[in-house]
């Protein structure tokens, strides 16, 4: 037991595969991949996440080799907290806890990952599934459209 202090790994013989840590995250959140699925067909988003999304379980299959059996104990720890947080929390904004997810998984991963495996770009590919795109347009849309026209102002005024 005290094993997993000095390596900071769990031994393979006493826990499920690697791919097992990332299927229980996954069906523990179903209601965020749920209420993602139905924000992206309900066409107030665009259906790109489709892509983002495809691309990354198609990296994560072709790496499920490489996953390590002896997953890293505080990543797995972080990821029961993020977990936690995101299905006990019905209060927060649907896609605040589709972040929180994207991250849950994401520090799964982080405790199964082998060497050389591209993180940042699962975990971009994680974020860009999700259906922001409205949310995005809704808070940042009119801010830019005035930075916009004040440069361009800017720059008819001096040329």
């Amino acid at each position: 037991m005290m094993a997993w202090l000095r390596t900071g790994r769990l031994r393979a013989a006493a826990h499920p595969p690697g791919w097992l840590w990332l299927l229980l995250p996954t069906l523990a959140l179903w209601p965020v991949w749920r209420w993602s699925a139905q924000r992206m067909s309900d066409g107030s988003d665009d259906p790109f996440g489709i892509v983002a999304l495809a691309a990354l379980l198609l990296m994560i299959w072709r790496e499920r080799r490489r996953l390590s059996a002896e997953a890293r104990l505080p990543w797995l720890l972080l990821a029961l907290l993020l977990c936690a947080a995101t299905a006990l929390a019905p209060g927060l904004p649907p896609l605040l806890r589709g972040v929180l997810a994207v991250l849950t998984l994401f520090a799964v991963v982080l405790a199964l990952r082998a060497s050389g495996q591209a993180l940042l770009a699962w975990l971009g590919l994680g974020l860009l599934a999700l259906p922001i795109m409205s949310s995005l347009q809704f808070f940042i849309g009119y801010p830019l459209r005035v930075l916009t026209a004040e440069v361009s102002a800017w720059l008819l005024r001096s040329g």
